[in-house]
């Protein structure tokens, strides 16, 4: 079971702390709430518990929520904050986003009865902002090193600039594609000739999908190299935006999963195989009623059918007629048994 999230609720009015409190009960398990009815309050519940998420109303009787913003410049210490009010505008929206603010929210009883939705929505933003901020610096630490690491990875990593020619190719990229790191740089497109025909469309769809979403990515698909030979890669890849969110280029990792996939699709043609003679076996099973003189079975309707005939529309099974060696004795006594 999930870790229940930590709100931290600071608003003087009881009327729409209740009114939050009833919005969010079918989600009651998901979140642990707590309540502040001012500024300093508020700042001393977290200093001794940090919640994961602050839903303060603007106007308190100390201050301004605004004033629990942490401008820190470590993501991972700060706590995202969604301001309310009662008179909001455009201005005021704007104000609270430049401060810091997560989100805001105009407080209404819709809105209010609503804020399940709101909460998570901004929990989901806020582990976003920090896989990017996380992401932005590991980039940045990497710099400085990723020649050591990069030139001697085992999966083929890449830089790509936002002008679609390629900063980066780990020489790895050989081994796997058939082709040196230079020529990847020297031909921005040659990655996308050596995709598979059936996959090129895919591709692109996640490519332009993973920039607007500005999320890591990952995608599967083959590759041809020149020799002919097809390949599965598995990859991934995270766009990258500078402090002014502007794009800066894609960061990213190709690995050979050929051996993985040709044992999935194998153990999937096994099953499909499985499957299909499970579908043609019929199984007789439970009581059935037989006639003790002429050996006829009483079916589901009341009739009385020759054997042979119902066990053949249930199962499988042909016959063919003969007679035993007993029955021979009796109705030819002559005739020699076989």
């Amino acid at each position: 079971m999930a870790e229940q999230k930590k709100i931290l609720v600071v608003e003087d009015e009881d009327n729409h702390y209740e009114l939050i409190l009833r919005g969010c009960a079918e989600r009651s398990g998901e979140y642990v709430f707590d309540r502040a009815r001012s500024i300093l309050e508020a700042r001393q519940k977290i200093s001794k518990r940090p919640p994961d998420l602050i839903l303060t109303d603007w106007k308190l009787p100390d201050g301004e929520g605004i004033e629990l913003i942490d401008q820190g410049p470590d993501m991972n210490s700060r706590t995202p904050v969604v301001v309310m009010t009662s008179h909001g505008n455009e201005a005021w929206a704007v104000n609270a986003m430049k401060l810091g603010a997560l989100d805001y929210i105009v407080k209404s009883p819709a809105a209010l009865s609503d804020m399940s939705q709101c909460i998570a929505r901004a929990l989901r933003e806020w582990e976003s902002v920090i896989a990017r901020s996380q992401a932005e610096e590991a980039l940045r630490i990497s710099e400085q090193k990723y020649r050591v690491v990069a030139d001697n990875t085992y999966n083929w990593e890449f830089w790509i600039g936002p002008d679609d020619r390629c900063q980066y190719v780990s020489p790895s990229c050989e081994k796997i594609t058939g082709y040196p790191a230079h020529r990847f740089e020297e031909d921005s497109f040659l990655l996308n000739r050596i995709i598979h025909p059936e996959d090129k469309d895919g591709f692109e769809e996640h490519r332009h999908s993973a920039r607007d979403l500005k999320e890591r990515a990952e995608i599967e698909f083959r590759i041809v190299r020149p020799d002919g030979e097809v390949r599965w890669i598995g990859h991934a890849c995270q766009p990258m935006f500078d402090e002014q969110d502007r794009f800066i280029g894609t960061r990213g990792s190709n690995r050979d999963i050929t051996r993985r996939k040709t044992i999935e699709m194998e153990r999937e043609r096994l099953i499909a195989e499985l499957q299909e003679a499970l579908a043609k076996i019929k199984v007789l099973s439970g009581l059935l009623p037989i006639c003790a003189s002429c050996k006829k079975v009483k079916d589901d309707q009341g009739y009385w059918n020759q054997i042979e005939a119902y066990i053949s529309e249930r199962s499988e099974a042909e016959f063919s007629h003969g007679l035993c060696p007993d029955c021979i004795k009796k109705l030819y006594p002559g005739y020699p048994a076989p």
